[in-house]
């Protein structure tokens, strides 16, 4: 049901059912601060998504907290590509761990991240992971990361 809440204010559920990719932007910020302290422990790391939203908000509001591109196999981002040969670390971002440890040796949980105001979007509980150890070149692994 679409409300406007008591102060007056259109409500998260009035903005969804206007535009559902809205209700999936809450939380960038604070998901992007959450990467930036995992990527400070690791400066150099490649950053890894599991969906377009967290390539995103990585691409758009990383860069100023000294982040680089992020790289991620859904929709368009599978064309633009990946790195070349093995990265040393790699932050993923939403995967599952079971996932994860069939690309890399030494997988470690970093932290989970929790969208604000108790908004239940695709980022939402979203794992964000350490790997090292990578057991194949980029290029054998990005087919595997492909998905719409």
């Amino acid at each position: 049901p679409c409300t406007v809440g008591v102060d007056g204010l259109v409500t998260l559920e009035v903005v969804r059912a206007l535009n559902p990719e809205e209700g999936e932007m809450v939380g960038w910020p604070e998901l992007v601060d959450t990467v930036a302290l995992v990527y400070r422990e690791h400066p150099g790391a490649t950053i890894l998504t599991r969906n377009y939203s967290e390539a995103g908000s990585i691409e758009l509001l990383g860069r100023p907290r000294g982040m680089p591109q992020p790289i991620s196999g859904h929709n368009p981002y599978w064309y633009w590509g990946h790195p070349t040969g093995r990265s040393p670390v790699t932050i993923a971002v939403g995967f599952s761990r079971a996932r994860l440890e069939r690309m890399f040796g030494d997988v470690q949980h970093a932290t989970t991240f929790h969208a604000p105001d108790g908004v239940h979007n695709l980022e939402d509980g979203a794992s964000i992971w350490v790997c090292r150890d990578q057991r194949a070149d980029w290029p054998v692994l990005w087919p595997t990361l492909r998905s719409i």
